[in-house]
């Protein structure tokens, strides 16, 4: 595979515009101040505007700048071209639909090593015309570079909906990044890399220390991410991806992959050639739920009283829809007549009902409101009865 030039003009005219965007702007002229820069919207409107557009649904919007962050062999340069390879494909990411578009990969760290990756991932999925791995090494940070400029070029050529920084560090030589000016300079370049067609940017970073939800140095970069993906594991174990900062959807997910050898044939020497590659789970991994042994009693007897007379849950805000419940009262009376606490006084058992109830509710078993009390899905199969 020959290097890619990065001596590329940005031709005109070739600012990209999403129908979203269109519409949004369209909203904003109406009620656009006299100043011209800033503009008004009532409920109405923020009602009627259309809904976000994704790259990675859930996860990974346009104009997001979000970081993979993790230890050295947590699998950073494993999983960021599997992810930019499913993007040029269309194809979901940990279970998520993903929004079909060009991708360009800047392979600032090992673009040799890239290559056999990429080629890896060539031999799994196929042909991806529009992924695009840029080998060559690039500096991002010294005044006198050109690269910050024909990056942007490459980006007004692709107009990619993603753009993959791998590394921070190694796009960036020399970085201090402690230092505040240093590390504003790396989002600068990553927010300018959005502007030029409204792509997303994932950069790969290092976190502070081991096990640590943070990236390293300072913290105005935590601050400019929309969204960061934690990672952890040693060789020869999962590696877990966690969520932590997520503008598009839920900060509480977390995700699993292996990491897996990728045998291509033998080389003149007549040893194997492989590379690495990633193994994904198609969807977000449950956390273990550890109840005691009152509390699994409790929710068994509250399980059962589903089964025998539940009740369609009221309409309006706090209640689920399409599930069924039962009042608090029933369930407490059948905790009673089972014996949930052999405690002497009713004052005490009912005292054990109400700590049971609580932690089963703050451990999300439980949905309560209003006096009516459901089961959620927290320790897996149906949510609650359903009607």
């Amino acid at each position: 595979m020959p290097d890619l030039p990065l001596s590329l003009h940005r031709p005109e005219g070739t600012g990209f515009t999403s129908a979203h965007n269109r519409a949004r702007d369209a909203v904003q002229t109406a009620t656009a101040l006299a100043s011209g820069t800033l503009c008004l919207l009532t409920p109405a409107q923020c009602a009627a505007e259309p809904p976000r557009s994704y790259v990675v649904k859930g996860i990974l919007a346009p104009g997001n700048h979000g970081a993979i962050v993790g230890l050295p062999g947590t699998g950073k340069s494993v999983l960021a071209p599997f992810i930019g390879y499913r993007v040029a494909l269309g194809l979901d990411v940990f279970g998520c639909r993903t929004r079909q578009s060009p991708v360009l990969y800047l392979a600032a760290e090992d673009g040799a090593g890239m290559k056999v990756r990429i080629r890896a991932l060539y031999e799994q999925m196929g042909d991806a015309p529009d992924f695009h791995l840029q080998p060559v090494p690039i500096d991002l940070l010294a005044p006198d570079s050109p690269h910050v400029a024909e990056v942007e070029d490459l980006i007004a050529l692709l107009q990619p909906g993603l753009v993959i920084i791998d590394t921070i560090a190694r796009a960036f030589p020399g970085l201090g990044e402690n230092d505040p000016d240093k590390m504003g300079h790396v989002v600068k370049v990553a927010r300018g890399f959005t502007t030029v067609c409204d792509s997303a940017v994932l950069s790969l970073h290092h976190p502070t220390k081991e096990g640590a939800m943070s990236p390293r140095g300072h913290g105005v970069l935590d601050g400019d991410l929309d969204v960061t993906l934690y990672l952890a594991g040693k060789r020869a174990e999962p590696r877990t991806v966690t969520m932590g900062k997520n503008r598009n959807g839920p900060s509480d997910l977390t995700f699993s992959f292996n990491v897996a050898v990728h045998h291509m044939g033998i080389d003149a020497d007549g040893d194997p050639i492989t590379a690495p590659v990633a193994e994904v789970e198609a969807g977000p991994v449950r956390p273990k739920v550890h109840l005691t042994a009152t509390q699994q009693n409790a929710t068994a007897f509250l399980a059962s009283l589903l089964c025998e007379r539940a009740e369609p849950l009221p309409t309006g805000i706090g209640f689920p829809l399409g599930l069924k419940g039962t009042h608090e009262a029933a369930w407490r009376e059948t905790c009673e007549a089972r014996r949930l606490s052999t405690a002497d006084t009713a004052k005490d058992r009912g005292r054990v009902f109400r700590k049971v109830y609580a932690e089963l509710r703050d451990k999300g078993i439980i949905g309560t409101c209003d006096g009516w009390v459901w089961l959620t899905d927290a320790l897996g199969g149906d949510r609650g009865i359903t009607p």
